[in-house]
């Protein structure tokens, strides 16, 4: 709490994270979630449990209040992650929200937590989805679900896909 720098508050977020049993690292936790510095934010949440009942009941209404209102992206994709882990049918209209956001890392996390509560849902999205552009984690949701659903015109458009792309990460990433 009276740590003035970036490297101060990272090192007791840290601690706090290894001390999850104790209920004022929880507390600090829950603060640092609400840290001006979007580091720490992500930090924070990297250093809890959402398969951890306890931390979940405790956690779970912040994340679903602060999620609504971060502005950085890859902490808002984070958080719509740790809600995801919960499969809560509460949050599907936050997700469905969600996935036509700009940033493709949030579009990508509101969808594989949708397909997580209602697999269908997250079946027509990413039908609608796949014919328009995407890139990283919300392409590779497109394709996970797309592959998953078993329908054999998946596998020839991700095949004419494969074969366009060029030597690189994404093309490693689609082999899987």
């Amino acid at each position: 709490y009276f740590a003035g720098n970036f490297l101060d508050r990272k090192e007791a977020v840290d601690f706090c994270g290894r001390k999850t049993d104790d209920s004022k690292a929880l507390a600090l936790l829950k603060d640092a979630m609400k840290d001006p510095y979007h580091g720490i934010r992500e930090l924070a949440l990297e250093k809890i449990n959402m398969k951890n009942t306890r931390i979940k009941n405790e956690f779970e209404p912040l994340i679903a209040t602060l999620v609504k209102t971060e502005k950085n992206r890859p902490v808002k994709a984070s958080m719509i992650s740790a809600l995801g882990k919960t499969e809560n049918n509460t949050y599907q209209s936050l997700y469905i929200s969600n996935i036509t956001d700009s940033s493709y890392s949030v579009a990508g996390a509101a969808l594989e937590a949708l397909s997580k509560i209602d697999s269908i849902t997250a079946l027509e999205w990413a039908k609608k989805l796949s014919n328009e552009p995407a890139k990283g984690r919300l392409d590779a949701s497109i394709n996970s679900i797309l592959v998953a659903s078993g329908n054999e015109e998946v596998f020839d458009r991700l095949a004419v896909k494969f074969n366009e792309l060029e030597l690189s990460n994404e093309k490693f990433m689609l082999m899987q």
